[in-house]
């Protein structure tokens, strides 16, 4: 698994931190399953589906992004 150091606003922080005890889930859940759910409409934006040579990758990303998560 890849690791990701990023900086964030802190009312971002907040903001996240907050949404994700209130689901109940830890801060790196929600914001890998954000980040999924953000990817996956992203790989199937048109503009990206009008660079042919990426689409095929993309697809097999998102499926495998899918399985992991069954």
């Amino acid at each position: 698994m890849a690791k990701l150091l990023i900086e964030i606003p802190d009312n971002l922080h907040r903001l996240v931190k907050t949404l994700a005890t209130a689901k109940g889930e830890t801060m790196k859940n929600f914001v890998i399953r954000s980040m999924e759910n953000l990817a996956k409409h992203e790989a199937n934006n048109e503009n990206i589906n009008d660079v042919n040579f990426l689409k095929p990758h993309l697809t097999n990303l998102v499926d495998k992004i899918s399985n992991n998560n069954s």
